[in-house]
């Protein structure tokens, strides 16, 4: 976390001590959810929950105060309006004006290639006979807080395979998708997002085992790839 440096004198000797910036206390006294509104695909509700020590700093125990704010991810002039501002010896209201505005704009990014994504392989799934259904994932991310993603599950006969989101970042790449087998939920298969695109990478059975999943051969995700991996993965269930 970036934290400052202050210096300051005590009994004639200077010393170093580091102070919290706002952003810190913020995160330090504050559960985060964040959720897309459905009215808007760009509009985020940024929910902050005092955690117990910030309801007792504030003189608030037993009577917490959700703060709510709604964000656009687009449109950096809009203003961001709330339920009811936080009140908050430690932060001031520009402080989690700015939080917020972080959040947002490292969620939409991710959200958004996940759109993409989830609609392409359900549209190619389906195409290839197999039924498919999204879901909810509940997310968590230590930059950003709570929030929901999209999976799609696909099923063919009784072969049952879940699209799952792991994370939007990774060494090397923009975002983390993996194919699990249900209900065994092996890791079969994992999509990365680098130069651009979904890279699918997979070891099929019989293959020389590796250490991780990422140091077998990429291609690309299309269509054709994915029917490749699809149909493994149901020849080996069978």
């Amino acid at each position: 976390m970036d934290k400052r440096l202050a210096r300051r004198l005590s009994g004639g000797t200077e010393s170093e001590v580091w102070v919290m910036t706002a952003q810190e206390k913020i995160e330090r006294g504050y559960r985060v959810k964040i959720k897309q509104l459905p009215d808007g695909k760009a509009l985020y509700s940024v929910s902050y929950n005092p955690r117990e020590l910030q309801q007792v700093r504030s003189g608030r125990a037993g009577k917490a105060s959700e703060y709510i704010a709604t964000v656009s991810a687009v449109d950096t002039d809009a203003a961001v309006t709330w339920s009811h501002e936080p009140v908050d010896p430690e932060a001031k209201i520009a402080d989690f004006v700015k939080d917020a505005r972080r959040r947002v704009a490292l969620l939409h990014p991710w959200l958004v290639l996940l759109f993409d994504l989830i609609t392409s392989v359900d549209e190619w799934a389906k195409s290839l006979d197999w039924a498919t259904k999204k879901v909810d994932k509940p997310m968590e991310d230590t930059e950003i807080g709570a929030y929901t993603a999209a999976a799609l599950v696909m099923q063919k006969d009784f072969t049952r395979i879940l699209l799952e989101p792991v994370g939007r970042n990774a060494p090397g790449a923009e975002g983390v998708v993996d194919l699990y087998l249900m209900p065994g939920l092996d890791d079969v298969a994992s999509l990365y997002y680098y130069r651009n695109r979904w890279n699918l990478h997979y070891m099929a059975p019989g293959s020389k085992p590796v250490g991780d999943i990422r140091e077998t051969a990429a291609k690309p995700l299309t269509k054709v790839n994915l029917q490749m991996v699809l149909d493994e993965m149901r020849a080996h269930v069978e």
